[in-house]
């Protein structure tokens, strides 16, 4: 991602590394991929509505608050609704520190790195995963 120029190149290795957390329920992972990425891309759009709807700081700071509060609810439930919160709340307070950036350009960065680490981590799992052994009596 940074050799693509992209500003933000840690959200594609923080994507691959929520993705490949172990999990709870085996065979899990591929589930939190696609969480993950569509999550990202809900949120993204949310936050492009959001952006172009309520202009100025003081809203974005309430927003974040709400926001946090909304990801530390739903993070333990549902991983998919946390990262349209998660999304969100990482759009806005990117804004506030970098207010010369189109938020488009955010959003879609972030989307593009959730998506390529999403790919990143699904094909860890599909290297490392581990396969079923063949008995001599399974053999062709």
């Amino acid at each position: 991602m940074t050799a693509l120029g992209d500003p933000h190149p840690f959200w594609a290795v923080l994507a691959a590394g929520l993705v490949l957390m172990p999990p709870k329920e085996p065979g899990a992972l591929g589930l939190r991929a696609a969480h993950r990425v569509l999550g990202t891309l809900v949120g993204a759009l949310a936050y492009e509505v959001w952006v172009s709807l309520v202009p100025g700081s003081v809203p974005a700071f309430l927003a974040m608050g709400v926001l946090l509060w909304l990801v530390m609810a739903l993070s333990p439930r549902n991983y998919g609704y946390a990262c349209v919160g998660i999304t969100m709340l990482a759009l806005l307070m990117t804004q506030e520190l970098t207010p010369g950036v189109p938020p488009g350009a955010l959003a879609g960065n972030r989307v593009l790195d959730t998506v390529v680490g999403g790919v990143v981590a699904l094909a860890v799992l599909m290297i490392l995963r581990p396969r079923r052994r063949v008995s001599a009596g399974e053999s062709d």
